[in-house]
C-alpha cells in the first residue's frame, strides 16, 4: 500500500487565479531571469517561491504579486533546501496560512540577485 500524503487546504487561498491557470505569467518569471535561479545562480529555475504572502499594509497579494518582489524563480533544490529551512523561514504560529515568509535578509538577496540577473 502507497503512503498517502495529506495537504493543508487552508494554504490554498493564498494563490489566486494567475497563480493556478496562467502558464505564460510563470513563464515569464523564468525567462525574465534566462531561466536561472535567483538564490544560486547556477541551476535552471524550476519553480515560483513567494517570499511573503500579504503586502506591507497586510492585506494579502492574492493575484497581485510582483515578480522580483514577491515572486522569484528558483531551482528545485534552493526552494526545498533553503528557502523553506528554519534559518531562512518565518513560520508565524498565530497565522500561518498569511504571515509565513522568508526572513528579511533573504529577500534582500533574492531581490538583489533578480535584479543582477533580469534580461533586458
Amino acid at each position: 500500500m502507497s503512503k498517502q500524503v495529506t495537504r493543508d487546504d487552508r494554504f490554498d487561498v493564498r494563490y489566486g487565479k494567475r497563480w493556478r491557470y496562467n502558464r505564460k505569467w510563470k513563464r515569464s518569471a523564468h525567462l525574465m531571469t534566462g531561466g536561472i535561479c535567483c538564490l544560486c545562480a547556477k541551476n535552471k529555475s524550476e519553480t515560483l517561491h513567494h517570499v511573503r504572502y500579504v503586502d506591507d499594509a497586510g492585506k494579502p497579494l492574492v493575484d497581485r504579486e510582483v515578480i522580483g518582489r514577491d515572486i522569484f524563480p528558483v531551482c528545485e533544490s534552493c526552494h526545498d533546501r533553503i528557502l523553506h529551512s528554519a534559518s531562512t523561514w518565518h513560520r508565524d504560529k498565530v497565522d500561518p496560512v498569511w504571515l509565513n515568509q522568508n526572513l528579511p535578509e533573504y529577500q534582500l538577496l533574492l531581490k538583489s540577485r533578480f535584479r543582477q540577473l533580469k534580461k533586458p
